[in-house]
């Protein structure tokens, strides 16, 4: 029983370390990102897009939602996962022109979050 003890601690500090890192990138948003971007976009920060249109509804498409939890992890404002389903779940309607929602609706991978 000490020899799988053994191999799994190093296999499970391995996919810590892991799963830090990629996180991370999510919320400090530098997935994909290298120094020639902000070169390329004339050395300005990463702008969120944002409309002069008030948004009035948010959702989930549980359809598209893979409940990774990338959402609540960027914006727990507006967002939690429903643990049973599997997904994610709208939590708030109010402050729809927060930056952290946009940051959450453009990191979805599931494209899944619906703003109107």
């Amino acid at each position: 029983m000490k020899k799988d003890g053994k191999l799994l601690k190093p296999i499970l500090t391995s996919l810590g370390a892991i799963a830090l890192i990629v996180s991370g990138s999510v919320i400090f948003g530098n997935k994909g990102k290298t120094e020639n971007d902000s070169v390329s976009n004339g050395g300005s920060d990463d702008k969120i897009a944002t409309s002069d249109v008030a948004q009035t509804n948010l959702a989930v498409s549980a359809n598209k939602c893979r409940g990774c939890g990338k959402c609540v992890r960027i914006d727990p404002e507006h967002f939690a996962l429903d643990v049973e389903n599997r997904v994610a779940i709208v939590i708030s309607t109010e402050n729809l022109g927060s930056e952290s929602l946009q940051l959450a609706a453009n990191n979805c991978d599931g494209a899944a979050i619906i703003i109107s």
